[in-house]
């Protein structure tokens, strides 16, 4: 996969060309994942010769459906965008050249009607937004069903938990990594969970509260037939986003040591359609994996638990 920087630099080569003797402008990512951030940071902030000044990151919650053939889009309710400063200043002064340019992008954003926020912690913003994009977003990929089907009082009793226990790993990898109660606090967990479980019909009794109920809401955050992003490429046979959401997080699972059953079989679920996807579109045969050697090595496998093989 090619690094973003990569794909960016081009365009910022030509901008210092026309414009040599002005600042540097701010690079804005906007998609899913964590980490995302830091390689274009890295190539294009902290080179000997940078191209920008710094990096902006940024998230949407947009509940929009693909109609037909995916020439018409279906807005819902949900539309918010969060963005701010990477690496994330937290309680450090911002440089008054780098502070005016994302107060004009957060300004420029909300004249265009969008639903805008600005937050000095990017990094605890991303891990947040995640938790829906691999629980919710993981589980309808696999059952290719669109969100409200994992809402139905018959199927919500065997989705709920799974959901909860994604979200409960993905909290154990963001803990092991440094990510600690104020930047992440577990109580967003119940958010998103109930954020989503509230466009149910079903009457949801409140575990620690028995004789209350969650209130259902007056305009559902979702449509009926609301699919997340993963699932649309994977029913138009598109690579998915599988390595941005769930592969830098299975990464850093491995490396300190976090057992990740869901997550494991989601991707390993998943693995087989994204390789067929991605050889289609780069125009690839299938290999001759004859000549391509797995170790059964538990400390070499992308998912946790491979077996050693032999004696």
């Amino acid at each position: 996969m090619c690094p973003s920087s990569e794909t960016i630099r081009p365009y910022l080569e030509k901008n210092l060309s026309l414009s040599p003797k002005k600042n540097l402008p701010l690079v804005v990512l906007i998609q899913n994942g964590v980490d995302i951030e830091n390689e274009v940071y890295e190539s294009l902030v902290c080179s000997d010769e940078p191209l920008a000044s710094g990096v902006v990151g940024g998230l949407t919650w947009v509940g929009v459906t693909l109609l037909g053939n995916g020439s018409r889009i279906e807005h819902g309710y949900l539309e918010r965008l969060k963005i701010g400063l990477y690496p994330p200043p937290l309680e450090d002064d911002v440089p008054a050249y780098m502070a005016s340019a994302f107060d004009k992008l957060v300004e420029l954003f909300d004249k265009g009607g969008s639903n805008v926020e600005g937050t000095n912690d990017i990094v605890g913003v991303r891990w947040s937004k995640v938790l829906w994009n691999i629980s919710w977003g993981g589980v309808t990929t696999l059952a290719r069903q669109p969100v409200s089907a994992m809402l139905e009082p018959e199927t919500l009793p065997y989705t709920a938990g799974v959901v909860y226990g994604i979200m409960l790993e993905l909290l154990m990898i963001a803990r092991a990594h440094g990510i600690n109660e104020d930047r992440l606090p577990s109580a967003t967990i119940d958010q998103v969970y109930d954020m989503t479980v509230r466009n149910t019909n079903a009457k949801i009794r409140i575990a620690q509260n028995p004789d209350q109920f969650l209130e259902p809401m007056e305009n559902k955050n979702l449509q009926d037939d609301f699919k997340p992003s993963i699932l649309v490429d994977l029913e138009r046979e598109r690579p998915m986003e599988l390595q941005v959401i769930f592969g830098t997080l299975l990464e850093r699972a491995r490396a300190a040591n976090v057992a990740t059953p869901r997550l494991d079989l989601i991707v390993a679920a998943l693995m087989p359609s994204q390789v067929a996807f991605v050889r289609k579109a780069k125009g690839q045969e299938k290999e001759d994996g004859s000549t391509k050697i797995y170790d059964a090595n538990p400390a070499l496998n992308k998912t946790g638990g491979a077996p050693v093989l032999g004696p």
